[in-house]
């Protein structure tokens, strides 16, 4: 995202209520998350995703555009085809300590 258009959502988080504002953040930073995969693994290539998944470009383009809101199944997916994950979900371990990953 360019930074005309960063300085913008930010005006406009401004603007919203905050459990809104919390959304739109979350958003905006599974989206960059992946973005960063795409670029990584498929050198950028929306293309190449799409025939990872098996799916039209048109449809990878919605996704990366968050022109749809996310379903657990289709991160998981993605998850998939990127051989790492998107959103990592911290646990207690049988110590009582925080980890990051997988129990």
């Amino acid at each position: 995202m360019n930074h005309m258009n960063l300085d913008n959502h930010k005006n406009v988080l401004k603007q919203i209520d905050p459990y809104t504002a919390d959304l739109v953040r979350c958003n905006m930073d599974i989206l960059d998350r992946i973005h960063y995969l795409i670029d990584k693994h498929f050198g950028g290539s929306q293309v190449e995703l799409a025939k990872k998944l098996n799916i039209s470009e048109a449809r990878v383009s919605k996704m990366v555009n968050g022109l749809q809101n996310f379903k657990l199944k289709t991160l998981k997916k993605l998850e998939q085809a990127f051989g790492e994950k998107i959103i990592v979900v911290p646990y207690v371990d049988e110590h009582g300590h925080l980890q990051i990953g997988h129990h």
